[in-house]
């Protein structure tokens, strides 16, 4: 009797692991394939941006290139439909929630890049900030609910990025009360372009790498 409980503990301990593994790889392989297309997305689109600041000013207006980052949501919608999991697959009650919660939180992108249209200019880069912190928020909760470390990190780096991207607002706002016109200008291309330098690593370190750590875990467990 105690050798068939023993057996009967280490069956549920195995049972237990396996329920685990088993979320993990349902979870790499549903999730990894979002975070690489709008994080390369992402990332190739604020290259483009960074690219028409520095080599287009000032004969392209700001506030029209701005209508640029609405490229985004366009083309990343169109990779996650040319891309979708077409696997008739169960989904894991985690899955589901992860799904909720990013469901929720790209609902909250909606009125941020709804703001682009109406603040126009250089002010529009006050955006950048808020979108790496709800990103953020997205992966340390997806992190912390699959326990998945380059996740964590992740998100931990995109909030790094955003209060980085916040104190070089604040050295700018101070630089430019004291400096005249034409530093001002100088001051203003710098803040702009190094935004944008955070903002882009900032989703690299977030969403691209993790992205090539689930798709190599699930690829593992595949072929295991």
């Amino acid at each position: 009797m105690e050798q068939e409980k023993k057996m009967n503990a280490a069956e549920s301990l195995e049972l237990i692991s396996s329920m685990i593994r088993s979320s993990r790889r349902d979870l790499a392989r549903n999730s990894y394939r979002p975070f690489l297309i709008w994080g390369y997305t992402t990332v190739v689109v604020s290259i483009i941006e960074l690219i028409l600041h520095l080599v287009a000013e000032p004969t392209t207006s700001p506030a029209l290139r701005l209508w640029i980052w609405w490229a985004i949501p366009v083309i990343g919608s169109v990779l996650m439909l040319i891309f979708r999991d077409r696997d008739n697959h169960t989904k894991s009650p985690l899955d589901i929630n992860i799904g909720a919660v990013w469901g929720v939180l790209s609902f909250t992108l909606v009125p941020i890049l709804s703001n682009i249209i109406i603040i126009s200019g250089r002010a529009g880069y006050v955006i950048l900030p808020m979108v790496l912190v709800v990103m953020g928020a997205g992966s340390l909760i997806t992190g912390i609910m699959c326990k998945m470390k380059p996740i964590i990190y992740g998100g931990w780096a995109s909030m790094i990025g955003s209060v980085a991207m916040s104190a070089l607002s604040l050295w700018f706002i101070k630089s430019s009360e004291v400096a005249d016109v034409a530093t001002r200008a100088c001051l203003a291309e710098g803040y702009i372009s190094g935004q944008m330098v955070i903002f882009i690593i900032s989703f690299v370190l977030s969403m691209i790498l993790p992205g090539h750590y689930m798709k190599r875990m699930f690829n593992n467990e595949q072929e295991g």
